[in-house]
């Protein structure tokens, strides 16, 4: 009778440290379900952060390229913010500032005019510059052979002067500067 004791408490323990064996897998099976649902979860919002700090870095860089502060950057570091909080508060008051920009319609006008005004003026300046080259060139083209021309009359004029003066027992020369034409130089506006 002990044996049938001892046989039943030994499938009792059997049966239960089955079922709790069970159980304890079935447990595991959730934890670890839970673990790559969080760890998957963690992998999304760590790939959204490096996202938007490269997002930011494009937009709004608080170093240069040689590794300098920005403005920004000093901007930055005056803010009196240290919590996720405060700067989700503080971005908040930003975004109600920049709703609170109206578009100035006068200014947007007196600009358009401006900048037409200014186009103009170049697209003038531009013309100027062109008719003055083309000036110069027409004139260089003139006076090239007149100046030529009027070297050797000098040369001629010289030696004849030259002739004279010695027969009258004296020596002389007769020159004519050079001519330089006028120069005056014009650029585009910047």
């Amino acid at each position: 009778m002990l044996l049938k004791w001892l046989s039943l408490a030994f499938v009792l323990i059997n049966t239960v440290s089955s079922i709790a064996l069970k159980e304890a897998r079935e447990e595991f099976s959730a934890i670890d379900t839970q673990y790559k649902g969080v760890a998957a979860a963690y992998k999304d919002a760590l790939q959204n952060c490096k996202r938007a700090q490269e997002k930011a870095k494009a937009e709004a860089p608080i170093q240069d390229d040689n590794g300098n502060d920005t403005p920004l950057k000093a901007q930055l570091d005056e803010l009196a913010v240290e919590t996720l909080s405060e700067a989700l508060l503080a971005l908040e008051d930003a975004m109600k500032k920049i709703d609170s920009i109206v578009a100035d319609n006068n200014a947007i006008r007196e600009f358009e005019r401006n900048k037409a005004v200014l186009e103009n003026v170049q697209a003038q300046l531009d013309d100027l510059v062109s008719f003055e080259e083309r000036r110069r060139h027409e004139l260089e083209a003139k006076v090239t052979p007149w100046e030529t021309k009027l070297s050797q009359a000098v040369a001629k004029v010289d030696a004849f002067f030259g002739l004279y003066m010695g027969e009258m027992g004296c020596t002389g020369t007769s020159q004519i500067q050079s001519l330089s034409l006028p120069t005056c130089h014009f650029s585009r506006l910047t």
